[in-house]
């Protein structure tokens, strides 16, 4: 309780100067963006709901790894979360849980980073229960009012994680509503939007802008799923070494096609054809982030990418090629990125829980751009 009441006592400074925090265009203030820059997401945090006691949290991630991720160059965390991990059985908010997060949230803010915090859509069924949406609604307008204590310049809000609703508006309707409760708590902050349909790329042209200039657009790129996703268990057993025979980028049609010759099924093989007759390369990739940054360009908008990966199954080259193109693309637009992820086959790959940071891989640091280091 001291601790966030601390928090709270040095919070109001903030509050008085930035009401209202936009810049002279009318978007979130630079130092905020730039805030944003390159990120690291952390999962399985406060993700499982009633699965971990309290002190769990705050031993997941040491200050050790802030340290390594702050040295590596990394900007700021996100933290994907899971409402119901915060939540009484009743739907209520679990205050000793949502402290556990602020402090948390601080402890990233103190080794100078900025933190995202970011709800899943968890089992909710939102575009057709009214009642799941009453339950996101009343998660935000319980947490938010705890997330003041914090600073406003470092914090950031997204109104829910790849929301996806058969209709766009529906989405639109329920973002609306998730930002008036957010902003009523937190009038300074920095609140994270997103498109609808897993937060896809091409989605954002469909995304109604919302009534609010404080806001950053964010997407999540993992074209084509295919190379980036798919997972042995979505492939007949026998074709699982495909996976780690993919070639980006595509510069051989032919040569990539070569690969399909190893699958043992016609429909692995019709779907390795299809990836290396798309033509994946990374002006490819750069291309369809720069369709992104038009549309937030065209709109006066601030946009960054959030998550993007690629599972370790595939090979190195493959890999730290992919990672490359999309953290170029980015930068080339003048926009934010942020790897899927710090703890997970898709990023670094670390692991968290334990007393020391590892050592992480230094040639996918260096297609990340980061600092290469030993903790």
């Amino acid at each position: 309780m001291k601790t966030v009441a601390r928090l709270f006592l040095t919070a109001m400074a903030f509050q008085i100067s930035f009401t209202n925090s936009v810049n002279a265009n009318g978007q979130p203030p630079p130092n905020r963006v730039e805030t944003l820059r390159r990120g690291a997401n952390i999962n399985r945090w406060f993700s499982d709901p009633g699965a971990h006691p309290i002190s769990f949290y705050a031993s997941y991630v040491s200050l050790q790894v802030l340290k390594q991720i702050k040295s590596a160059g990394f900007t700021y965390v996100r933290v994907p979360l899971s409402p119901s991990a915060l939540q009484q059985p009743d739907g209520e908010l679990d205050v000793d849980v949502a402290k556990a997060l602020v402090v948390q949230m601080a402890a990233i803010q103190n080794a100078g980073l900025g933190v995202s915090i970011s709800p899943g859509r968890q089992k909710w069924d939102l575009s057709n229960n009214p009642r799941d949406r009453a339950s996101l609604a009343k998660f935000w307008d319980q947490l938010a009012p705890l997330l003041a204590p914090l600073n406003p310049n470092l914090t950031f809000v997204e109104t829910l994680n790849e929301p996806n609703f058969p209709n766009g508006s529906d989405w639109d309707a329920l973002q609306l509503r998730l930002l008036r409760i957010i902003r009523s708590h937190l009038p300074n902050v920095t609140i994270l939007a997103t498109g609808n349909h897993w937060d896809d790329v091409t989605t954002l042209p469909k995304t109604k802008l919302l009534p609010d200039r404080n806001i950053v657009y964010m997407f999540h790129f993992y074209d084509p799923t295919f190379l980036t996703s798919t997972q042995v268990k979505d492939l007949p057993a026998e074709d699982a070494p495909v996976l780690s025979a993919l070639i980006f980028p595509v510069n051989d049609p032919s040569g990539c096609t070569s690969v399909s010759q190893t699958a043992k099924t016609a429909k692995t093989e019709g779907q390795v054809k299809w990836y290396c007759q798309s033509g994946w390369t990374a002006a490819k990739v750069a291309a369809d982030i720069h369709a992104a940054a038009a549309w937030a360009h065209q709109n006066g908008v601030v946009v960054a990418n959030e998550e993007f990966g690629i599972l370790d199954n595939r090979p190195k080259a493959t890999r730290l090629a992919y990672l490359l193109a999309v953290r170029k693309a980015c930068e080339a637009e003048g926009m934010g990125w942020g790897l899927w992820a710090y703890n997970d086959g898709f990023g670094l790959g670390a692991t968290l829980g334990k007393s020391g940071p590892d050592t992480l891989d230094p040639s996918l640091l260096m297609a990340l751009g980061l600092t290469v280091t030993s903790h």
